[in-house]
């Protein structure tokens, strides 16, 4: 996910902007780690520097990524926030010791320059609660949802969703907190813990509350520029349904895969023009033959009093045991 995608999610709406990035000649060991970008928090100034795809803190020294991430501030003449996708517990503790901001992709976040801001400036959940699901628990929901109210394994659910053990481990414990899920500890050590639905006539309803915004942003490219494709939105209802399909195809795309793209005018007479819902998780985990799966249809579908779309979507969601 984009930084500041993501910074924007954790903190209040209007509270981080894009800033043009300077043009400086960073250092190769930066280059090859690091991509670099600034943004403005609360009027706050930042640079942050997002470990590119393939790197890893773990692939450093402590040392050696701090002495990375003073490069970066001392070329951007900014603090710098490390942006990445988790911290080893040691390097987050050293982080909080020594004051060194950082942001990771489960929703963690600690930049203590904030600290200073007036308190009527700051959001009311302050700098690291969430007001709904981080990207890895809306997959894990998604997830749940797919398999019968349970009971469910961190290891199961680990080989479906290609995250790491305690990037899963850490999604149960959100959603059990979020009263959704409840666990029971046994096995034969003891210490193997199940999760089950807490009300499976709820968990949907529930669920889909605490999920938050699915499309983070849209626009549009040339269908034949895209990676992947999983139609989504009125498409994907479209093809579950007899609803008439929208005149250009919407199509879900991550952040990661997105961000090759290159939006264009719909307005310029292009063929083969299509819609792109930027999405705050990945879909292609969950999609089948082109479409996403019938919650992200839900998710990605505008609020609408249309008749034929809400019996479109009675139509689509006929089968769906969670639906309710």
């Amino acid at each position: 996910m984009e930084s500041f995608e993501l910074i924007g999610s954790l903190l209040a709406p209007g509270s981080v902007s894009k800033c043009e990035t300077p043009k400086s000649r960073m250092p190769l060991a930066v280059k090859a780690a690091f991509d670099v970008s600034m943004v403005r928090i609360y009027g706050v100034q930042f640079a942050v520097a997002h470990m590119r795809p393939g790197f890893s803190v773990r692939d450093y020294t402590p040392s050696e990524l701090m002495g990375l991430i003073d490069m970066v501030s001392a070329k951007m003449n900014h603090v710098t926030i490390l942006h990445a996708d988790r911290l080893t517990p040691y390097l987050k503790k050293k982080c909080l010791t020594e004051s060194r901001p950082f942001i990771c992709d489960d929703g963690q976040f600690f930049v203590p320059a904030l600290i200073n801001i007036n308190n009527d400036r700051l959001p009311a959940r302050g700098l690291v609660e969430r007001t709904e699901m981080s990207p890895s628990t809306k997959l894990l929901f998604i997830y749940l949802l797919g398999n019968a109210f349970g009971p469910y394994t961190v290891e199961e659910a680990q080989a479906c969703l290609g995250l790491s053990r305690a990037t899963v481990q850490k999604s149960f414990e959100e959603l059990v907190s979020a009263g959704l899920l409840r666990s029971k500890t046994g096995g034969k050590t003891g210490r193997k813990r199940t999760y089950f639905a807490k009300d499976e006539d709820t968990l949907f309803k529930k669920g889909r509350e605490a999920f938050g915004k699915a499309v983070k942003k849209t626009f549009c490219v040339l269908e034949e520029d895209l990676p992947v494709r999983s139609l989504s939105g009125l498409s994907a209802l479209a093809e579950r349904s007899l609803l008439l399909a929208p005149p250009r195809r919407i199509y879900a795309l991550s952040a990661s895969d997105a961000r090759a793209l290159t939006p264009i005018d719909p307005d310029e007479g292009k063929e083969g023009v299509c819609d792109i819902q930027v999405l705050s998780y990945d879909p292609k985990t969950f999609a089948c033959e082109g479409v996403v799966d019938r919650f992200t249809m839900l998710a990605t579908v505008d609020n609408n009093s249309d008749e034929r779309i809400a019996m479109a979507i009675e139509e689509a969601m006929k089968g769906c045991i969670w639906y309710r």
